[in-house]
C-alpha cells in the first residue's frame, strides 16, 4: 500500500501534521536532536518501532484532519491560566468508522509512553488506534504532563481531566458509553496500572473504575526493579519510601483491581521484566481477572506489535474486553 505520509518526510513539513508537530513526539530528544527535526525514516531506523505502522497512523490522522476537528483542549482557560504546562495536555480523538462501530463499547484512553519525561504518541498509541478502530472502538489518545524531576500526580490528574473532557464531548464525539478502558505503553503502562489503584488513581478522581486495563512492557516498581532514574523522574531524588508507597501498584492490588490485560517481551532490555512478573503475580494472587501474554522474541517498544511475536495483540486484548460481560 502506498501512504500519503512518506518515510522522508516529517512532522514540520506535512501540512496536516505541522500543527501538531511538538506533539507527536512531546519533547522527545533523540541524539541531541528534537523528534520533529527527524524524518519518519530516520526515527524508525532509530528505534525499535515499525515503519508501516508510523506512516499507516499518520496517514489516519491526516484522513481525520480532513474531515473536521480531532485535537481537543482538556483543561479550561482558567485552569491553563493558573498553570500553562496545562496548555499542553490535549487529546487527539480517533473515531472508530461507523460500519464497525460496536454498540454500547466503552471508549479507550491510550497513553503513549516515554519515561515520563516524553510522550511517543507517534510511535505506540496512534498506530495502536488505528487498530482499535479496525475492531470497532472509539480511541482517545491524551498528551499528558511529564517533566526531568517529580511528575507525579500530574499525570494522572491528566487522565482523570482527558476522560472528563471526552465525555462532555460524548455526542460530538458519537461514543457509545460513558465507560471506558485505559491502555498504555512502558510510562504509559505505568500510568494507566497506577489509575487502576483506587487510592491514587481513579477513586481519588472521583471518576469512575474502568472496565479494563491494557497494559503493555509497564515500568510499574522503578523503585525495586529500576531503571533507578524513573523514579527520580516520577517522585523527585529526595523522595522516601513514604512517598513512593502509594504508586507502588503490586502492593495495592487486591480483588477490586480492574480487570487487567498485559503484555510483555521477555527480551526488553529498557524497563526489566520483574515489572510485569510483579504484576502478574499480584493479580493472580488477588483473584483479578486478568490475561498475561509474554512475546518471547520481542523487546522493549514494541507499539503495535507488527512484525513481532505480539503481532495481532490488539484483537486478543478486545476478546479479553469482550469476554468480561
Amino acid at each position: 500500500m502506498a501512504y500519503r505520509v512518506t518515510r522522508d518526510d516529517k512532522t514540520t513539513t506535512v501540512e496536516g501534521l505541522a500543527p501538531y508537530a511538538g506533539y507527536l513526539m512531546y519533547r522527545s530528544i533523540i541524539a541531541d536532536r528534537p523528534a520533529e527535526d527527524w524524518t519518519f525514516g530516520e526515527l524508525a531506523e532509530h528505534s525499535v518501532f515499525n515503519e508501516v505502522s508510523i506512516l499507516r497512523g499518520l496517514d489516519r490522522l491526516l484522513e481525520l484532519g480532513e474531515q473536521g476537528q480531532v485535537w481537543y483542549p482538556v483543561y479550561t482557560d482558567e485552569a491553563c491560566a493558573q498553570d500553562p504546562e496545562k496548555r499542553d495536555v490535549r487529546y487527539w480523538f480517533f473515531p472508530a468508522p461507523p460500519e464497525r462501530k460496536v454498540k454500547g463499547a466503552p471508549f479507550i484512553i491510550a497513553c503513549a509512553g516515554g519515561a515520563y519525561k516524553c510522550v511517543c504518541t507517534m510511535i505506540e498509541s496512534i498506530p495502536v488506534a488505528v487498530r482499535l478502530n479496525e475492531l470497532g472502538y472509539d480511541v482517545v489518545i491524551p498528551n499528558y504532563r511529564i517533566g526531568m524531576e517529580h511528575v507525579m500526580p500530574k499525570p494522572l490528574e491528566d487522565v482523570a481531566a482527558t476522560y472528563r473532557a471526552a465525555l462532555a464531548r460524548k455526542e460530538e464525539h458519537g461514543l457509545e458509553s460513558d465507560a471506558y478502558v485505559v491502555c498504555g505503553f512502558s510510562a504509559g503502562g505505568s500510568l494507566v496500572s497506577e489509575w487502576g489503584v483506587a487510592s491514587v488513581g481513579y477513586g481519588r478522581y472521583g471518576v469512575p473504575a474502568p472496565r479494563a486495563i491494557f497494559t503493555l512492557y509497564p515500568s510499574l516498581s522503578p523503585w525495586r526493579c529500576g531503571p533507578a532514574y524513573i523514579a527520580d523522574i516520577m517522585f523527585g531524588p529526595d523522595a522516601t519510601e513514604d512517598d513512593i508507597a502509594p504508586y507502588d501498584v503490586p502492593a495495592h492490588i487486591d480483588a477490586s483491581y480492574p480487570p487487567t490485560y498485559l503484555l510483555y517481551g521477555a527480551r526488553d532490555a529498557s524497563v526489566p521484566v520483574e515489572n510485569s512478573i510483579e504484576l502478574a503475580r499480584a493479580l493472580e494472587e488477588h483473584g483479578v481477572e486478568h490475561r498475561v501474554e509474554v512475546a518471547e522474541t520481542a523487546g522493549h517498544g514494541f507499539g503495535d506489535g507488527r512484525d513481532t511475536d505480539a503481532e495481532g495483540w490488539p484483537v486478543r486484548a478486545i476478546h479479553f474486553l469482550e469476554q468480561l460481560g
